[in-house]
């Protein structure tokens, strides 16, 4: 009787062990699988929109916000936009600007050229109390994510938004057209066939678009005027418009 015993509490703690060992491995997989998922979706299991903290906690090198967004608890006069902001992020103005305006953008979207166009009326109009961020949107691995990945690597030789506006002027729609425009617009050549060649911003373009998900945007010419989405195309002076209505609330 003894021995019937010991069996099968032998064969009791074995069944029990390979049960916790299928539950810890099981759990393991889902870990992994949850932190790579909310790498391409960010904010899919947390259903917030991310802050400045997670987006450091990500292989993207995004570093400390530019402006106030993110803190749950953080003052609500203190907020000019729920929008992250980086120095990854080209712009036009200051951060201590009264207002962002913030195009996630696709540069071969007509809309958007549109804006493209009216930048320098903007900053002639607006000066130091308007800013104007630039967040890519565009699907990730397409045609345009090549073209605004050239665009950041010219941002480091201070040209991004000259190049921006001197698309419409490109000879083709390919990568050679794109590189040549840029290097009548003064790029050095070796330096950007580099940075595009090595895609050291691909990572970017592509967070810009995951992360443009999870807080409304749903299309290349979505804008924010600090803390107003909007998602619908606008022509220049609708844009002045909201604008306007937004400084008013400063004076």
């Amino acid at each position: 009787m003894t021995k019937t015993v010991s069996k099968m509490q032998y064969y009791a703690l074995t069944g029990v062990a390979i049960l916790g060992f299928i539950f810890l491995f099981t759990t393991i997989l889902f870990l992994k699988s949850t932190v790579l998922l909310e790498s391409f979706f960010p904010g899919a299991f947390s259903g917030s929109v991310y802050s400045g903290a997670a987006l450091l906690q990500q292989s993207v090198p995004f570093d400390d916000p530019l402006i106030t967004t993110v803190p749950a608890d953080q003052a609500e006069a203190e907020r000019k936009t729920r929008v992250f902001v980086s120095s990854a992020d080209p712009m036009l103005g200051a951060p201590s600007a009264d207002v962002f305006v913030i195009f996630f953008a696709d540069v071969s979207d007509p809309a958007a050229a549109n804006y493209i166009d009216q930048i320098e009326a903007l900053r002639t109009r607006y000066g130091d109390r308007v800013s104007l961020v630039w967040k890519d949107f565009t699907q990730p691995n397409g045609a345009t994510s090549t073209k605004q990945q050239l665009a950041h690597c010219l941002a480091d030789q201070g040209l991004f938004w000259e190049f921006i506006q001197a698309l419409p002027t490109a000879t083709g729609n390919d990568q050679s057209a794109w590189e040549t425009l840029a290097t009548g617009l003064g790029a050095d050549q070796l330096t950007m066939k580099e940075c595009l060649n090595s895609r050291q911003y691909q990572a970017v373009v592509d967070q810009n678009y995951y992360y443009g998900t999870t807080v409304g945007v749903i299309n290349g010419h979505t804008v924010f005027v600090n803390d107003r989405l909007y998602t619908e195309a606008m022509s220049v002076e609708q844009l002045i418009a909201k604008i306007d209505e937004v400084l008013a609330t400063f004076n």
